[in-house]
């Protein structure tokens, strides 16, 4: 009994440190970076069974493709991405036309084939990863930066589409050109339920200021997409960073074989300080080798309730939160920073020349006639989500009350 009492007190004289313990974190702003790391780590046994299924799901795919060991893997990407800085963990990606940038899915496919998703240009910070937990293996914002490209480039789409879906009726002409563009450009990342909404309203005829044979054309051409859920677009984050590791992987196998061997290709023998450079980019590296756990994690949190909020935005075209970027450079243009940036030194001069001026880039449509476009066809889609009658037009239901919260839950 007194040892039962014992063990009692000195376990309640335990937990009466713990809140001690993390006043005192907090008071030397190291909470955050203990906590963070501690939170990820604690979990990981809970992801072990859904990174089983994604490994298997992964593996499969390459034996059906007929690589069993993934040893094709380093074809899924094409060329690389030209990320120009612009400010403290903000870049701006600037997509090539004559070597654009790509991932090749094959879990995510498009008429049964693989799908080739090729960014437009648009800003990214990387992964959107809080800071706290960047000091977590393989969870830094630029880890996987071709990765976060690619998941950007999907949930931007995503946004842009939606724009042009709450503007396709637009009363003006240039507006609504523009906007059917992009349904047509962008069909392939339509939401579901806005899709099927858009569709039925095309068949029946009945959006305003939209001829007859336009929405017969334009039911024709975007029928034959597909839509993007959030869920597709975490199994595709997946896949990408599954090559990166992989890739990752074999680049450390390499280092580690040159680091044993001492020498190099050529025969001459490396210094001491050569080795321990090389050892220190192998530390580096380790940190996004190969993980089905890992990848687990980042499944779950790309399509989690948190990340659903951006996806499904409810704060409209301009204000979601990843579109529109091309909005964010106009602003920035016509208020002068960039000047302002190469005066301070603070961005290069070929920079300032790459974001100042038009450049040629895989969008079909101008860049300049793109900012203006968004910039219209943003404040079109927030005046048609805050009336009624204007949205009835576009989603006709029969029940006005029910189409409005169906439309702005849905983005």
């Amino acid at each position: 009994m007194l040892s039962h009492l014992s063990l009692l007190m000195k376990t309640t004289f335990l937990l009466s440190l713990i809140p001690a313990a993390l006043l005192s974190l907090a008071s030397c702003n190291t909470a955050s970076e203990v906590s963070g790391p501690l939170a990820v780590r604690s979990t990981r046994f809970l992801f072990k069974p859904l990174g089983v299924k994604l490994h298997n799901r992964l593996e499969t795919t390459s034996t059906a493709l007929g690589d069993p060991h993934g040893t094709k893997k380093g074809q899924r990407f094409q060329n690389e991405p030209t990320l120009l800085h612009l400010a403290a963990n903000e870049f701006y990606f600037e997509q090539s036309t004559n070597q654009p940038f790509a991932f090749t899915s094959h879990l995510v496919t498009r008429n049964h084939k693989p799908w080739t998703i090729k960014p437009m240009s648009m800003l990214t910070t990387g992964a959107t990863v809080p800071r706290m937990f960047w000091s977590v293996k393989g969870f830094g914002a630029m880890d996987f930066a071709k990765s976060a490209v690619i998941h950007d480039w999907l949930f931007e789409a995503h946004h842009r589409w939606c724009i042009a879906y709450y503007t396709a009726d637009s009363s003006e002409a240039s507006s609504r050109r523009l906007s059917h563009q992009t349904l047509r450009e962008l069909k392939d990342y339509a939401d579901p339920a806005l899709q099927k909404n858009l569709l039925d309203a095309l068949a029946k005829g009945t959006l305003k200021n939209v001829s007859a044979s336009e929405q017969k054309r334009l039911h024709t051409e975007i029928k034959s997409g597909h839509t993007l859920s959030i869920v597709e677009a975490a199994d595709i984050m997946m896949e990408c960073i599954d090559w990166e590791m992989c890739q990752c992987e074999a680049f450390v196998k390499r280092l580690e074989e040159l680091v044993k061997s001492k020498k190099t290709e050529a025969g001459r023998t490396l210094s001491d300080g050569e080795i321990y450079g090389i050892q220190a980019i192998i530390k580096d590296l380790k940190h996004v080798t190969h993980s089905s756990i890992t990848l687990a994690q980042w499944h779950w949190s790309i399509r989690s309730f948190v990340a659903k909020k951006y996806w499904n935005s409810e704060r409209g075209g301009a204000k979601a939160g990843h579109a529109s970027s091309d909005l964010t450079i106009s602003a920035l243009k016509e208020s002068g920073l960039f000047k302002r940036a190469q005066e301070s030194g603070y961005l290069s001069a070929n920079a300032i020349s790459r974001l100042s001026s038009p450049s040629s880039t895989y969008e079909t449509i101008a860049a300049p006639t793109r900012v203006r476009a968004y910039e219209a066809l943003s404040r079109e889609a927030e005046a048609v989500k805050s009336n009624a009658e204007s949205v009835s037009v576009l989603v006709p239901t029969g029940d006005e009350r029910t189409m409005r919260v169906q439309a702005k839950t849905i983005y």
